[in-house]
């Protein structure tokens, strides 16, 4: 994921990085405890 390729690569890019600093926490794990399909969290 490019962080210069605009706005929204940028965003998930620190998302990404994010969840790699808190563990590497699975978006399965996320999902639970956000109450979100897991499905929608990647989107």
């Amino acid at each position: 994921m490019d962080p210069g390729a605009g706005p929204v690569q940028r965003f998930a890019f620190h998302l990404r990085k994010l969840r790699t600093e808190a563990g590497g926490i699975t978006y399965r794990a996320l999902a639970q405890r956000a109450d979100y399909s897991v499905t929608t969290l990647p989107l």
